[in-house]
């Protein structure tokens, strides 16, 4: 292991003491898209002198490309020290066993019943939940996707020609998220939205082989009968539908969207309208999209969830449950007969976003709790 220099970092909590020192431990695996919440959380409360951050390399094997972040966090009012980590991994049946041992506190995005149980008896009592994030990078947050690049260079000290061709795909592919990822307020409603009673779902379809039977083919299949029977029930609504894509163009040609739609008209259609319908990630989890339609004020309709959450995720308030394609239908038609329910699920749902998934927000609720 070795610290950055001071330049990248570290001599930042020397002059302005903000209340948290983070040491973040990067992995040269780790994972952009999935941790790019808590990236930008990280980085908007580094801007606003919430915390003060250096780095260290880690050296971990090419088999181990969990999504997670491993932290040593110290609260300079009390002198205490939390070793903390951060598991965004889809699925809530499995734990990092290094990391949950490393740790004081294991926050764990998708929390089920079945977590703890997966995780040696002596440390289950260390995980707690991370609460939901969105896929998202704050403008500020462009330091710290510099920094997991080089920490795959630094992982041994090979400088071959093929590992400097890994190097750039790697520095190429962290500039293209950041630079086309949404910022985190895109789908925040606003002032200016007019909202209509109009239904948004646009799932995307996973590459696999068809009659597989594998996770991705399964959600294939319920994604493409819950579109198809909302087309059916509501033909005139326009933002339902298949996100373009081969594997969509190849299983359900016909239910795909009359345009491809880029994130940011998605963030538009969703503060636009009044109801969002989600369906269930891999292996369970909540999806991205369940905060973005949150975020939107948006009365959401999705499976029933049984994941732990920073603050609880109520049925009936924060969201009505379907568990067939038909009974999504007969929800969409309850909603749309009552605008009472909508405006006031709406109201709840940006309230909760803004208080506990925005990526600062959720950031310094786990600061808080890693140290309760």
């Amino acid at each position: 292991m070795g610290l950055l220099p001071r330049s990248l970092g570290a001599s930042r909590a020397v002059t302005s003491k903000p209340p948290f020192h983070i040491v973040w431990r990067v992995s040269p695996h780790f994972d952009l898209t999935i941790m790019s919440g808590i990236l930008s959380g990280i980085a908007t409360l580094e801007k606003r002198k919430r915390i003060s951050l250096s780095f260290e390399f880690m050296s971990t094997s090419a088999n181990d490309p969990e999504p997670l972040m491993e932290m040593v966090v110290t609260d300079r009012r009390t002198g205490e020290v939390r070793n903390v980590v951060i598991d965004c991994y889809d699925r809530a049946d499995r734990v990092c066993a290094s990391a949950l041992q490393f740790s004081d506190v294991y926050f764990k995005r998708a929390l089920g019943p079945e977590t703890r149980g997966a995780a040696c008896p002596s440390y289950a009592q260390r995980i707690a939940p991370a609460g939901l994030s969105i896929a998202c990078y704050s403008r500020e947050a462009w330091r710290h996707v510099c920094i997991t690049v080089l920490a795959s260079w630094s992982k041994g000290s090979s400088r071959t020609r093929s590992a400097l061709a890994e190097l750039l795909h790697r520095a190429h592919e962290g500039a293209r998220l950041w630079l086309t990822f949404p910022l985190p307020h895109g789908p925040v409603l606003r002032d200016t939205d007019t909202k209509q009673m109009n239904i948004v779902f646009q799932p995307r379809l996973w590459p696999t082989t068809p009659g597989s039977g594998d996770q991705f083919d399964v959600a294939n299949l319920d994604r493409i009968a819950t579109a198809r029977a909302l087309r059916k029930a509501f033909p005139h609504e326009q933002a339902i539908g298949l996100v373009h894509s081969d594997t969509a163009a190849a299983l359900a040609p016909e239910l795909q969207l009359p345009e491809h739609v880029r994130t940011g008209k998605y963030h538009a259609q969703l503060r636009q309208s009044h109801i969002a319908v989600s369906c269930v990630g891999l292996s369970g989890s909540v999806g991205f999209k369940f905060g973005e339609s949150l975020a939107a004020g948006t009365a959401v309709i999705n499976p029933p969830i049984t994941h732990e959450f920073l603050s609880p995720i109520v049925e009936g308030t924060h969201y009505l449950a379907y568990r067939s394609p038909e009974e999504c239908v007969d929800v969409c038609r309850r909603l749309m007969s009552d605008q009472a329910l909508v405006a006031r699920m709406g109201e709840v749902n940006r309230r909760y976003f803004l208080d506990w998934i925005d990526p600062p927000a959720q950031m310094a609720h786990l600061l808080k709790r890693a140290f309760a």
